[in-house]
């Protein structure tokens, strides 16, 4: 009977502990971020199908000409250096001309500079389910538009769609694709 009354005493006691220490650890237990909206086999294509001639033809398009200036993209990559991700080539130079990019449909109504792009990083991580490799280079219709990056350096990545309310979703295969698309429209209008 008294090895009975010791276990007795002793489950409560445990239950009380184990308890604390669940509760001690709920902050920890917070949702996970969400996982990565590119497959491996995006990442692959928006490396293999980079076209550096074809990205600088439509950034000059999209920019009435305006050079991509190697200063300014290593400006811009250092305004990003402490992300977690690397930051892609194409996304260096699309932040480096922000300013000056074209805004007539079908381009973005907001491209973002490095500065403000590393703002409203900012704001999406601590406000959102934004993730820490998404790099947002505009604003369009509702969503932000961003590229899904990798730690290694890298010159593209598939370009994602993130609406304020919804899934976001791969947009496009790599910023060369995307802005040869815009400025292929523009030039038609």
């Amino acid at each position: 009977m008294r090895i009975r009354a010791r276990t007795d005493r002793r489950v409560p006691l445990l239950i009380a502990v184990l308890g604390a220490w669940a509760i001690s650890l709920a902050p920890a237990c917070s949702a996970p971020e969400p996982g990565p909206v590119a497959s491996p086999r995006d990442h692959s294509r928006a490396k293999a199908l980079y076209d550096p001639q074809r990205f600088q033809r439509a950034m000059a398009r999209l920019t009435a000409g305006a050079p991509l200036d190697s200063q300014a993209i290593a400006a811009a990559r250092a305004r990003l250096v402490d992300l977690p991700c690397a930051v892609p080539d194409e996304v260096a130079a699309v932040l480096s001309q922000g300013h000056i990019l074209s805004t007539e449909p079908p381009a973005p109504q907001r491209w973002l500079d490095a500065s403000t792009a590393r703002a409203v990083y900012d704001s999406l991580r601590e406000h959102s389910a934004w993730r820490p490799n998404w790099i947002p280079f505009a604003r369009t219709d509702g969503s932000w538009l961003a590229v899904e990056s990798s730690r290694n350096p890298s010159p593209a990545g598939p370009v994602l769609r993130a609406p304020d309310s919804g899934a976001p979703e791969v947009f496009a295969v790599n910023l060369t694709q995307l802005c040869s698309r815009w400025a292929d429209r523009l030039r038609q209008d």
